[in-house]
């Protein structure tokens, strides 16, 4: 766990034989992903673990992926302005060390004459370098950096607690990574799988904030080619950021990994994705695909966290009714005219919708008025779970 300004060459790690002795201090979800893989190839499977609790996306992405994604083209000026051979880092440096020349010679003058000297000009914010585990590229370059050039086959991941308020940049900083890392390892194509952080209670802001973090944590899968989302909205803790299902998590990647790289093609690798909805008299239709054998209630109950919005642009609870084995017909009391659906849209969601394969659907909001920024249900009603 070592930050760096510049990329490094090495770095103080071995590898180890995985045994009771060795697991305890290793990723959980690293060990459950390598464990499945290892029993259904039968070959070896080596892991590298680079990780470090609590941390943002920034630091992990290579100075290069920055260049590459033209929204974070400020940032990457930035960074790029604190390496010392660039134009801006030179000329500051110079600039300063003329001030410093100039305070010495006054110095000595007013020293000579008996008189107090000045401060000298305060060090310049362009010339500190990076020293913090959160400060872009410093975790990449001191923890990444040296693997390069081992072969690997993929990479997954699971962040995002860190970054939860900032849904309008997360895809932009992902894109910066993948590219990044695909640039470094040389692989285009190299996959990238990743978890859909978990329901969590968090602080006192919007229960959409999170919604609208999973919402962006799901468009990466469908702007970013070779990339897949595992969802684990069923297995959380909303009392604990870190919850204990680990197992789950590392199988759930593990069968994406089989199911597209090595054509497990009777593996089901996602859960339910919404794909469209339809206006139908006074309901609401919607349609998923990667339905398996169709959808169900986990529990056997009515389907949870569904709302729905009309022209008032105010969101009410709403009934849900399995129509076809892909398709919901979705209904509110009072409510004639439905424009808008949203699911699981609030930070405590645990739903119950999945596919026959027993894998959750993701969250997603749709419709004419999805996007607005409507009135949500009160937070006693949406903590006891939206029906």
């Amino acid at each position: 766990q070592r930050p760096s300004m510049q990329p490094l060459d090495d770095i103080e790690a071995k590898w180890e034989v995985c045994s009771p002795q060795t697991v305890p201090w290793f990723t959980a979800v690293g060990y459950y992903f390598g464990r499945r893989l290892h029993q259904e190839l039968g070959v070896p499977i080596g892991l590298l673990n680079c990780t470090y609790g609590g941390t943002r996306i920034e630091p992990w992405v290579p100075l290069s992926g920055y260049a590459k994604v033209p929204e974070l083209a400020e940032l990457h000026g930035k960074i790029a302005a604190k390496q010392p051979d660039s134009y801006a880092y030179q000329a500051a440096a110079s600039t300063y060390l003329e001030k410093l020349n100039d305070w010495i010679q006054q110095s000595r003058h007013r020293l000579d004459q008996h008189e107090p000297i000045a401060e000298p000009a305060a060090f310049p914010e362009l010339l500190k370098p990076y020293t913090d585990r959160q400060d872009p590229t410093a975790l990449y370059n001191g923890m990444m950096r040296p693997f390069i050039p081992f072969t690997i086959r993929g990479s997954i991941w699971y962040q995002g607690e860190s970054n939860m308020t900032e849904a309008n940049t997360y895809v932009d900083m992902t894109r910066a990574l993948i590219l990044g890392w695909r640039e470094k390892w040389e692989r285009a194509d190299l996959p990238y799988y990743y978890v859909q952080i978990a329901p969590f209670k968090y602080g006192d802001e919007g229960p959409q904030v999170l919604a609208e973090f999973w919402e962006a944590q799901g468009d990466i899968e469908k702007r970013i080619e070779n990339t897949g989302m595992v969802v684990v909205n069923d297995i959380g803790d909303t009392q604990d950021i870190h919850p204990k299902n680990k197992q789950e998590v590392g199988t759930r990647l593990a069968d994406m990994a089989l199911h597209r790289l090595y054509g497990y093609s009777e593996i089901t690798d996602t859960g339910p994705r919404y794909q469209s909805v339809s206006v139908d008299g006074s309901r609401l239709l919607v349609k998923f695909d990667h339905v398996a054998g169709g959808l169900q209630a986990r529990d056997g109950k009515p389907l949870t966290w569904f709302e729905l919005a009309g022209v008032d642009q105010s969101w009410t609870r709403a009934r849900v009714e399995i129509i076809a084995s892909d398709t919901l017909a979705i209904t509110a009391d009072g409510l004639d005219r439905p424009t808008a659906v949203r699911f699981a849209w609030h930070k405590l969601a645990e739903p119950n919708l999945m596919n026959s394969s027993g894998l959750p659907a993701a969250p997603f909001r749709a419709g004419e008025a999805s996007e607005i920024d409507l009135q949500s249900l009160n937070d006693a009603e949406a903590t006891t779970g939206a029906k």
